[in-house]
């Protein structure tokens, strides 16, 4: 199959949204931990006025190491959608069909697919990203994407599958 996604394409394709939706997740949790730390904060210098310096440094030291924490996870993801984005033309694209589950380790219970790309001198069985789970901050359902077809890119450096859109 020809690849003649356009930018615009990829930018809406599952991989890309799944590593920016990674990303702006990671800075949400952040600020979950950082406001209520940042009133807590406030509060206790408030109490306790004598040692307000040590308590102001020692809260932006920890909201500090978190955010460089975060930022590099996030960074992390963003890297990836960039490096998608920019070398997706060199991408074969292909059609497959999602049927073998397993569960990714790393990404605590999400889901990824094992697909096999056929090719006129090969065929293999290469793996997608875990975009799929049923968890909170989860962006694509598993229902949505099982046993459907879908067409995406393989990235021979890398061994995996993006996927970018169903049929």
């Amino acid at each position: 199959m020809i690849n003649g996604f356009t930018r615009e394409e990829i930018k809406n394709s599952v991989e890309y949204q799944w590593r920016t939706h990674q990303a702006k997740s990671l800075f949400i949790v952040f600020g979950i931990i950082c406001v209520p730390s940042l009133f807590m904060t406030f509060f206790y210098a408030m109490a306790n006025p004598d040692y307000l310096l040590v308590v102001f440094l020692s809260s932006a030291g920890c909201l500090v190491f978190f955010l460089v924490s975060f930022s590099s996870i996030a960074l992390f993801y963003f890297l990836k959608a960039r490096y998608f984005l920019k070398n997706y033309k060199s991408f074969d694209a292909y059609e497959v069909v999602l049927e073998r589950v397993s569960t990714s380790w790393n990404y605590r219970g999400c889901i990824y697919y094992s697909v096999d790309i056929k090719g006129p001198n090969f065929n293999k069985s290469v793996d997608t990203n875990p975009y799929f789970s049923s968890g909170f901050l989860s962006k694509f359902l598993p229902e949505d994407y099982n046993n459907r077809t879908v067409i995406g890119l393989y990235d021979e450096n890398q061994n995996k599958f993006y996927i970018v859109r169903k049929k």
